[in-house]
């Protein structure tokens, strides 16, 4: 076997190995045996193509390296269900940010206009997600239904979907100030960002190699949830204070009134005259818009960007701290703490590629 880095794999998408299991999703889920759905089979292999491969890739990086790390008898079968499951975890993320974008009314995505405002799409885009979710299964049946822990697999994909569609649902009651605090915040960033971004694909990948310790998956979800949190909050940091041409889109959270770490300590901090501008502009106007302006000029009277950085130095700290007494038997996760802790606060946050990841034995 040839080694190859799992960097590579992802600057390379024509890349042999990825290459095929991507193919091979095409193959089994948009190809009907009735000739009646060639343009829906034509237009799930289009809604693949534009809206699965083009991100980041940290969830299938995170399984694929968790697969490698504690795979002591790995061949190319197994290898081939660990690039396929790959793609399988970037489908959800795919379809995560399909309806995330369509709630939110979005213009831009990874730098390109949102799926949903596509000339042909519109309201189709509903009707996508649920075809990216019902493919997943299916091929999920067609590839692992003879792994032992096929169940597993299963049952862990819908329990972090239940998980991730409260957080979503908490994400819009709590809009505008309806629900927001810091007990909620964290609900939220639990449930819609750390089990389905770190806990799913890691748990996933252990699961492959067959480790099913119990007390090492109750360990990864906490530690899940820690750098889940740090996380979400870099991404409010970047939708408050990134660059557009940077990040890839347009920041929205205060025009939508998000429960965000920044709203939630402004509204903790700020005086009766504060909290009155907060209240009478946060979840108004249009991005650019002067109510926005007004949010963000109480953010800077109350110092929220170096309080920001202080506090998510204490998040990597204590993060850190969790990862020497754990004593993990992978390195998976030191590393995606190293990558995020070197994530750039202006990046582009869908088009950020890790670049220390370990190697993976290819055929």
């Amino acid at each position: 076997m040839a080694s190859t880095n799992i960097r590579d794999m992802i600057d390379r998408p024509d890349h042999p190995m990825l290459k095929r299991a991507f193919n091979e999703i095409i193959e089994i889920v948009c190809h009907s045996d009735s000739s009646g759905m060639a343009p829906v089979d034509a237009w799930f292999k289009r809604l693949i193509e534009e809206t699965v491969p083009h991100g980041k890739c940290i969830r299938g990086m995170l399984l694929l390296s968790t697969y490698q790390m504690v795979e002591t008898s790995s061949n190319t079968e197994s290898l081939e269900l660990a690039t396929i499951a790959f793609w399988l975890i970037e489908m959800s993320q795919a379809l995560a940010l399909i309806l995330d974008d369509f709630v939110d009314r979005a213009q831009t995505r990874r730098g390109r206009v949102c799926w949903h405002l596509r000339d042909d799409v519109g309201s189709m885009a509903l009707y996508d997600v649920f075809l990216l979710e019902q493919g997943i299964y299916e091929v999920m049946r067609r590839r692992f239904k003879n792994h032992r822990h096929y169940v597993d697999f299963l049952e862990l994909t819908h329990e972090i979907a239940l998980i991730t569609i409260k957080g979503q649902s908490l994400d819009m009651l709590a809009e505008r100030g309806r629900l927001s605090s810091e007990e909620v915040y964290k609900e939220l960033i639990n449930a819609k960002t750390a089990l389905y971004t770190f806990y799913l694909p890691v748990r996933f990948g252990l699961l492959l190699a067959h480790k099913d310790d119990f007390a090492l998956h109750m360990k990864v979800r906490e530690f899940s949830l820690k750098i889940g949190s740090i996380f979400q909050q870099q991404d409010d940091f970047l939708d408050c204070y990134g660059d557009p041409s940077a990040t890839g889109k347009i920041g929205t959270d205060i025009t939508d009134g998000k429960c965000t770490w920044f709203y939630v300590t402004a509204m903790k901090l700020a005086d009766e005259s504060q909290r009155k501008v907060l209240e009478e502009n946060y979840g108004q106007g249009k991005p650019g818009g002067s109510a926005e302006s007004k949010v963000k000029a109480i953010y800077e009277e109350l110092a929220l960007e170096s309080r920001f950085q202080e506090f998510i130095n204490e998040q990597f700290h204590d993060a850190k701290d969790f990862l020497v007494k754990c004593d993990f038997p992978f390195l998976s996760f030191d590393l995606a703490l190293v990558e995020i802790e070197g994530r750039p606060q202006h990046c582009r946050t869908d088009s950020w590629v890790p670049f220390v990841w370990p190697q993976l034995e290819l055929v």
